[in-house]
């Protein structure tokens, strides 16, 4: 026999009371630990269930979400990588990367701000390995938090 529950006793993270918030702590926990490639995995899979909203989450979704609320990002992935657009390189060596692999894909990195001179995107050349394509995670996480606050401010 299931277990009997009134509706105010289920706690919802897809709940709008919770939604913004739940995504808020979890990163922020990860973000204060220096947790920075499993902060990235949330961070990436959360703009994954901001850009579904109540639907289902897709690649034109994510792609459309991260060129309104990471345009900076998207242009200067766009610039290092010219084949396709930034926000699909995001999601397919990023995104996928991480939540497939535990990490991006091969030749794409994480750096902090001041090893790219606070751009978005910085071009490493590894010795006896080759050229890697950083982003800076603490614009990620600064842009993230804004993007989640205008979504929670969204009617």
């Amino acid at each position: 026999m299931a277990v009997r529950l009134a509706r105010t006793q289920l706690y919802s993270t897809r709940d709008p009371v919770h939604f913004h918030d739940g995504i808020l702590k979890d990163v922020k926990l990860l973000w204060d630990a220096e947790a920075f490639p499993s902060g990235v995995t949330l961070m990436a899979c959360f703009i994954d269930a901001l850009a579904a909203k109540k639907g289902e989450a897709t690649k034109p979704k994510f792609r459309k979400f991260m060129e309104h609320h990471f345009r900076p990002l998207c242009d200067e992935l766009h610039a290092v990588a010219r084949n396709k657009p930034g926000a699909l390189t995001f999601y397919e060596q990023y995104r996928n990367g991480f939540a497939h692999l535990r990490g991006p894909k091969s030749h794409y990195t994480l750096a902090r701000a001041s090893e790219t001179g606070g751009k978005y995107v910085e071009v490493f050349d590894v010795e006896q390995i080759g050229q890697f394509v950083g982003i800076n995670v603490d614009r990620l996480y600064s842009d993230f938090i804004a993007a989640v606050e205008r979504c929670r401010n969204e009617k």
